[in-house]
C-alpha cells in the first residue's frame, strides 16, 4: 500500500501556463490557483452560465483568461 504524503500549501512546480475547461469542479480550480504559485497565465474555456464568481476573483492575478460562451459546441462538430 502506498504511503500517504502530507499535503503541501504550495506546489513546487515550474508550470507557467495552464489551459483547461471549466467543466470541472470549480473548487479544484480555485485550490489550484491558491497553491500553484508558478502559473503566470491561464486559458480557460468557460460556459458563462455556470461560472463561479469566487473563481473569477481568484483568477484576476493571471495574465490571460479566455471566455467562450457555450464552449461545448466547439467539441460537437
Amino acid at each position: 500500500m502506498p504511503k500517504t504524503h502530507s499535503r503541501s500549501s504550495t506546489l513546487s512546480s515550474e508550470i507557467e501556463f495552464f489551459s483547461c475547461s471549466v467543466n470541472v469542479n470549480n473548487g479544484i480550480l480555485i485550490k489550484l490557483t491558491e497553491i500553484c504559485t508558478s502559473v503566470k497565465a491561464m486559458e480557460l474555456a468557460i460556459d458563462s452560465r455556470s461560472i463561479n464568481f469566487v473563481f473569477i476573483d481568484q483568477a484576476r492575478k493571471y495574465n490571460t483568461i479566455l471566455e467562450l460562451d457555450n464552449y461545448n459546441s466547439i467539441w460537437d462538430v
